[in-house]
């Protein structure tokens, strides 16, 4: 029911097939998809006569899901370990996901974006800009959700409000087009409707297929047109019952304020989280942040990054019968997608977002989940973008 898809070969063995037959047990096979950060592929190719295909530096892969006709992973090769046996050899093979291109393609001129600009159309305006995107598509709409179609959406419902910058950006030669997308979304505002409207925090990331995706991340209901809502219970229920369930309020990483440098004194100041409480104080150095509102934007959507201490995870075997069935309207489960939990022994009764999934695949077709919503787990990739953004903390 998968294929594996590696330089455009099929590698999945298929269930009987010859002993001596080159390719990958399906339970070999670990996917973690991840919304902030960058998803990894990894399987045992197993070649026993050594006749068959080493995988190659960057050699594209596509991980699918036959039985639903949908992608569950899209990457490259990144490292292959061979380890020899008798006449043959087995291939340990890791693979990088596409959300590496934000992270690695580059501005190669500053771009201006003028104030009032719509949110979607700066995004777009800077992959244009970017050197190294590779085979990425970014495509612009009015609408609310993201889907393969329409991946750069507008982030609310165009009824209630248009958002757009705050004023005029100017985002220099070299930033990455993840560290644009984060200068934009902390110059975002409600330009037009409803005065209630929540502020985004904006997540970027590449799906399976290529397409650049926007997602409001404070905005649980709001998300991806083709991703549907997970609802698990402590008792069997239609999406299976969680194992190992643990809910965490963790305000170790918590910070309580940000001092920024920037530009110049207009742009330099100190902001606190509110709270009182003692607290680790983050500093950034900025030179693109040179006005008082600029300087707030900055502090808000730093601090609001800290705003969610609740994570928790569990455990769940899953069935592919129940997910992205026609009567479910081609939609399915995927990190960046809503959880609802009923479990309230814990005090779970609010919905979350899930941020990763690791995915172990059984013969059969079931496979076995570890799910991580709220906060998240910490991924090195987002450390790593922390800690080379000119951010101490």
């Amino acid at each position: 029911s998968k294929a594996l898809w590696i330089a455009g070969v099929d590698v999945v063995l298929e269930p009987g097939a010859p002993g001596n037959r080159p390719g990958v047990p399906i339970e070999s096979v670990a996917l973690d998809q991840t919304l902030q950060g960058v998803s990894s592929l990894t399987f045992q190719y197993e070649d026993p006569l050594s006749t068959g295909y080493v995988p190659a530096d960057d050699d594209p892969v596509l991980f699918w899901d036959l039985e639903r006709d949908y992608p569950l992973f899209g990457g490259f090769v990144t490292d292959t370990v061979v380890i020899p046996f008798a006449t043959g050899r087995i291939v340990s093979v890791r693979c990088t996901g596409r959300a590496r291109v934000l992270d690695g393609a580059k501005l190669t001129a500053s771009v201006a974006l003028a104030a009032g600009l719509d949110a979607q159309d700066a995004i777009l305006a800077v992959v244009a800009a970017a050197a190294g995107i590779g085979g990425l598509q970014a495509a612009g709409s009015g609408t609310t959700f993201s889907d393969v179609t329409r991946g750069v959406a507008q982030l609310q419902d165009v009824a209630l409000a248009t958002l757009g910058l705050a004023y005029e950006l100017t985002i220099p030669a070299g930033v990455s087009v993840r560290g644009a997308i984060d200068t934009i979304a902390r110059a975002t505002t409600i330009i037009s409707g409803w005065a209630g409207a929540t502020l985004p925090q904006i997540a970027a990331t590449v799906d399976d297929l290529g397409h650049l995706r926007i997602l409001d991340t404070t905005q649980v209901g709001y998300g991806y047109a083709d991703v549907r809502t997970l609802s698990v219970d402590p008792t069997p229920v239609r999406d299976g019952s969680t194992e190992n369930l643990e809910h965490e309020r963790d305000a170790a990483g918590t910070v309580r304020g940000v001092f920024i440098q920037g530009a110049n004194a207009a742009g330099t100041g100190l902001a606190l989280d509110g709270s009182g409480r003692e607290g680790a104080i983050a500093v950034i150095s900025d030179g693109t942040i040179d006005t008082a509102a600029k300087l707030a934007d900055a502090q808000a959507h730093y601090l609001g990054q800290f705003a969610t201490t609740v994570r928790g995870h569990f455990d769940l075997e899953w069935s592919p019968a129940v997910d992205g069935d026609i009567g479910n309207g081609r939609r399915y489960v995927r990190a960046g997608g809503p959880l609802v939990i009923t479990a309230l022994n814990v005090g779970v009764d609010v919905p979350y977002r899930i941020e990763t999934i690791s995915r172990r695949f059984l013969p059969g077709g079931a496979e076995a989940w570890t799910v991580h919503y709220g906060g998240g787990p910490a991924w090195a990739s987002q450390l790593v973008r922390t800690l080379t953004r000119n951010i101490q903390g």
